[in-house]
């Protein structure tokens, strides 16, 4: 039974409109700083207390596990002792529906650092070296992810990192090792999830009784068939309720793209939109200077953010020749505020911050960093050297054969090597000869200081 919900004080017209929404599709079109999290809580508060929803029937999907965490604790915030709601990631949700099925007893999941180590090897093996390791890999596990999805939605695809053919190879290899090791990774955790709910009629009416309301934050990062498999888990009702903003979509390198928001109300006949286009967070002038910015895009939905607040300020846009110029700069304008607190530098990149961040504390400008600054002990250059400092050495590891073995390349498979390394047999392989022991014998201090 319906009873009269009390607003909260302070609530937009917008904010008001969102949170009181009956039943059926709604769209929030939520800018930047409009308070997406406050709606989202303060409806769930509305559907439980006033519509008389049972929090367990209530699913909230956002996009990272920092997220999920917030917004459960805004809600226990706003209404303790209310649990059953289910607050989760696009994953967390997925693997949730895999594991009840009961077809994936023993479903183990890829870590960062598994993938990392597999397609390094499997890197190793094609002798495909580069500058930065780790943004290669980064970057052909988008690419993986990007060729998946192709597979299931039949769209076209070019790799990005590699030659086509060097690719798939990889591509072949990782799901050969996935396989072996018995893993998935997220994208056969998404696959794999609409494949049990298109086929298993079962199984789809039990989650569509279990979650008769589903909210998805930051739905403007959502792809083809993540968004397939949530239309899957929606009842007869329809009671889907995204928020976003497809001027901030940024996951187009993971297969997101903002036309599933901008074809929406298509996708769900009597959809209400609704637009939270006041910016609490930002001063007038950032507002203005990014509306003016995004106004270029032809292919948005409408709307024409504003400042909810009263500062006076300036958008400052200088142009350097170089980037010695622009962290010369940085540092002029923080010396001339004399240590204030309080003073942000966003980067695109991690490497940006970094620079910035060694190049003021050369100048005796104190900065904290969440970026690491790289050590030079930690390039993959310094580890292959290490690695044949220590076989020259006599140390018969596998591991260190198995660095080095492709280092130059040399195209040894590494399903050909034994399980255990005979460096006698194997040193003509590696280029070490039965001498080359004994000369570096006087490199041992030096490599035992490089080791430290």
């Amino acid at each position: 039974m319906k009873t009269e919900y009390v607003l909260p004080p302070g609530a937009s017209d917008a904010q008001r409109e969102a949170i009181i929404h009956d039943t059926g599709p709604a769209m929030v079109v939520a800018g930047p700083g409009s308070g997406k999290t406050f709606v989202i809580t303060h409806r769930i508060h509305f559907l439980v207390k006033s519509l008389g929803v049972s929090p367990e029937n209530i699913l909230v999907i956002t996009f990272t596990k920092a997220a999920a965490t917030q917004m459960r604790e805004r809600w226990n915030r706003l209404c303790p002792g209310e649990d059953g709601v289910v607050f989760g990631t696009l994953h967390s949700v997925f693997y949730r529906i895999l594991r009840s099925s009961g077809r994936y007893p023993g479903i183990g999941i890829l870590s960062e650092a598994k993938r990392s180590g597999i397609l390094g090897q499997l890197l190793c093996d094609e002798g495909i070296e580069s500058d930065d390791m780790a943004e290669l890999k980064t970057l052909i596990a988008a690419d993986i992810s990007r060729y998946k999805m192709r597979l299931a939605l039949d769209g076209d695809f070019v790799p990005s990192a590699l030659d086509p053919d060097s690719f798939m190879r990889i591509f072949e290899g990782y799901c050969h090792e996935l396989k072996k090791q018995g893993l998935m990774d997220f994208d056969d955790m998404v696959q794999k999830t609409h494949t049990l709910l298109l086929r298993d009629s079962a199984l789809r009416a039990k989650v569509r009784d279990r979650f008769g309301h589903i909210l998805v934050d930051e739905f403007q990062d959502i792809d083809s068939l993540q968004y397939a498999c949530i239309k899957l888990m929606l009842g007869r009702e329809r009671n889907l309720f995204v928020v976003g903003d497809d001027d901030q979509s940024i996951y187009a390198f993971r297969g997101a793209t903002p036309a599933i928001m901008l074809g929406f109300e298509d996708d769900n006949p009597g959809t209400k939109r609704i637009v939270m286009d006041v910016n609490f967070r930002c001063a007038p002038c950032i507002s203005q200077a990014a509306s003016r910015l995004i106004l270029n895009n032809s292919e948005r939905l409408e709307k024409l953010v504003k400042s909810g607040r009263n500062e006076e300020g300036i958008v400052e846009l200088p142009v350097f020749e170089g980037r010695e110029q622009e962290l010369e700069y940085i540092a002029g304008i923080l010396k001339n505020r004399g240590g204030e607190n309080g003073t942000a530098i966003l980067a695109r990149t991690g490497r940006e911050c970094i620079e910035a961040g060694e190049y003021l504390m050369k100048k005796g400008i104190a900065c904290i960093m969440k970026e690491k600054a790289k050590d030079v002990y930690e390039h993959f250059v310094t580890k292959d050297v290490m690695a044949y400092f220590a076989l020259a050495l006599g140390d018969d590891s596998r591991g260190n054969f198995l660095r080095i073995m492709n280092r130059p390349s040399r195209f040894i498979p590494r399903k050909n090597l034994p399980e255990t390394i005979d460096l006698g047999k194997l040193a003509a392989v590696v280029g070490l000869s039965p001498q080359a022991a004994g000369n570096v014998k006087r490199l041992k201090l030096q490599s035992a200081m490089l080791a430290k």
